[in-house]
């Protein structure tokens, strides 16, 4: 009996000394952001005609800034999810713009329904579609953000 227990004792703590804890490079950085489809015109118009469609977020192209803007690391890359959706709340998601990899910043590919968007320094291809996953063989995928839809004030907010 003993001999079965220290067998399992052993191969359990085999099992998880051979479990690559892969953590996420990415700096802690403080996200918010809240916008609304239906009111921040200027910024955000583009996310706002549906699948593929998307926006850099970060102190150059968000206008007007508020003192409450925080953009990750690199900026913000907000996407709406690849379904056709129309009605409100879309599907948005958010990723940060550093390259898990190197630091650099990613950016989206061309044309916009390849759904992907690469390093320019280490040549990394993630999916933005739907969870930021490495498509070459990186172990990380891009950091992701929350998105919430307030259905009373019509504001999508970006968080960490």
């Amino acid at each position: 009996m003993l001999r079965k227990i220290l067998a399992i004792s052993l191969l359990l703590c085999l099992c998880v000394s051979c479990d690559e804890n892969i953590t996420s490079p990415v700096p802690l950085a403080k996200v918010s952001l809240k916008f609304s489809l239906v009111y921040d015109k200027q910024s955000y118009d583009n996310l706002n005609k549906g699948a593929l469609h998307y926006v850099i977020a970060n102190q150059e192209t968000i206008r007007p800034l508020k003192e409450t803007d925080f953009f990750g690391c690199n900026g913000l890359l907000l996407i709406v999810n690849i379904n056709n959706q129309t009605t409100f709340p879309v599907d948005i998601k958010a990723y940060d713009l550093y390259c898990p990899n190197d630091g650099a910043t990613i950016s989206p590919d061309n044309p916009v329904d390849t759904e992907t968007a690469t390093c320019p320094k280490c040549k990394e291809q993630y999916y933005v579609g739907d969870g930021g996953y490495p498509l070459k063989g990186s172990k990380y995928r891009l950091k992701s953000y929350n998105v919430y839809y307030n259905e009373t004030t019509n504001v999508y907010i970006v968080t960490n």
